[in-house]
């Protein structure tokens, strides 16, 4: 029975993530998926011409310092280099404000959209600047402000409750927490850089992680859609896969979100209102900040993305339950930003992840592992050599952060 140091079973981007950092650091690894590729799992998807991605189509952490880059710095990866978008669109209940590269454009925005609120967002955009340029100039003030409360600085504001769920809504999407509960060099991420665009998910990064690992010797199996783990006492000691068992000195399971949801949509651009942006974040209903939906848009003159007069569109939802609605009630709450959308859909998919392993029951006891302010990825298990990760695909950020944490906790 061959033996690895580290075995990850049904991996997603934050288990690839692990899996490449670990061997780096001269760790033996193996690491299944049930999908037939990594395209599959984190990739593109493409039917009849049109070609979508599994999202997010927009992250930070590309920017100096930023998760994605510190972990490509830390992997020698130089071959992925994505580009800031120029502006994106929020759409609230009764309002559209454009983000702009440009702050003095997005004051402009906020001006004509929160004009009892303007002055108050300038004096915050002044003072963000401030802070950023102080920062910027000592490294004890850049390591504080990760630990300093965004919370204590929105404070000193009188922002209504539409200009609130303005930043709120961006926060949620990018952070997975409200701006309150961001640390202040989050805030300042938010605020003052641009997103990044992955018009092909992850699918680049994905491999260039699977190249260092194998490379450093350890091993992707495709086509696993199960593993069972064996158990000695209070330890995991072997996976038995469909053509041979493995023993492991500890197992990371990885399993996705389930409240994950991805709608594809191909459709005729004249159905796209005028004055649409690219990439539009929703919030329907003020009442239910956490209930919202991204849209992105294929560009129009890009080529392979979708046939002549046609549009690739990708809207992910984000939900408080794991009760989703049906696809057709998904592309109901899409067309409440696109008016008459149903009438102009040519192809549709919906995609919702599906775990690479089921849970053994034994390990149903689930302790989170350092979860601070945010939902918690990385459990550990009742046995000492097993953990859990759930893997949100919108979550990109959080995800290769708790990847960080398991691979620390194995030094």
């Amino acid at each position: 029975m061959r033996n690895f140091d580290v075995a990850l079973v049904g991996i997603e981007l934050g288990g690839l993530a692990a899996a490449a950092l670990l061997s780096k650091r001269g760790k033996k690894v193996i690491a299944s998926t049930p999908g037939a590729s990594l395209a599959e799992v984190l990739g593109s998807v493409k039917k009849e011409g049109f070609s979508f991605s599994h999202g997010p189509a927009l992250s930070h952490g590309y920017e100096q310092n930023g998760t994605f880059r510190q972990l490509l710095d830390e992997l020698d990866i130089n071959e992925i280099a994505p580009a800031q978008v120029v502006s994106y669109q929020v759409a609230l209940p009764d309002r559209r404000i454009t983000v702009s590269s440009n702050h003095e454009e997005t004051l402009e925005e906020l001006r004509r959209e929160f004009p009892r609120d303007f002055l108050s967002a300038e004096r915050f955009y002044r003072d963000l600047k401030k802070e950023a340029e102080r920062i910027s100039k000592g490294r004890i003030a850049a390591y504080l402000s990760r630990f300093k409360s965004a919370g204590s600085f929105l404070r000193h504001y009188s922002f209504s409750r539409e200009l609130l769920s303005f930043y709120d809504l961006q926060a949620l999407y990018f952070f997975q927490r409200p701006a309150r509960d961001l640390s202040f060099s989050e805030l300042l991420v938010l605020c003052r850089n641009q997103p990044f665009n992955f018009d092909k998910g992850h699918e680049m990064l994905a491999d260039q992680l699977a190249a260092v690992v194998l490379r450093a010797g350890g091993e992707i199996r495709y086509q696993e859609p199960s593993a069972k783990i064996a158990f000695q006492q209070n330890r995991a000691s072997s996976i038995q896969y469909d053509r041979e068992s493995v023993e492991a000195g500890s197992i990371l399971l990885d399993t996705p979100d389930q409240r994950d949801a991805v709608l594809f949509l191909g459709i005729r651009e004249e159905v796209v209102p005028a004055g649409m942006g690219c990439h539009v974040l929703y919030l329907p209903d003020y009442s239910k900040p956490h209930d919202f939906l991204a849209i992105s848009l294929s560009p129009h003159d890009e080529i392979g993305s979708a046939p002549r007069g046609m549009i690739s569109l990708t809207a992910t939802f984000r939900q408080t339950t794991n009760l989703l609605p049906d696809t057709g009630t998904l592309t109901e709450r899409t067309a409440d930003i696109m008016p008459f959308l149903n009438d102009f859909v040519v192809q549709s998919i919906e995609y919702r992840p599906v775990a690479g392993t089921s849970i053994p029951h034994v390990l149903t006891d689930l302790k989170p592992l350092k979860a601070g302010t945010s939902e918690p990825l990385l459990f550990k298990t009742s046995n000492r050599n097993v953990f859990l990760m759930k893997e949100s695909i919108q979550a990109p950020l959080q995800t290769i952060r708790a990847a960080r944490r398991f691979v620390t906790r194995l030094r």
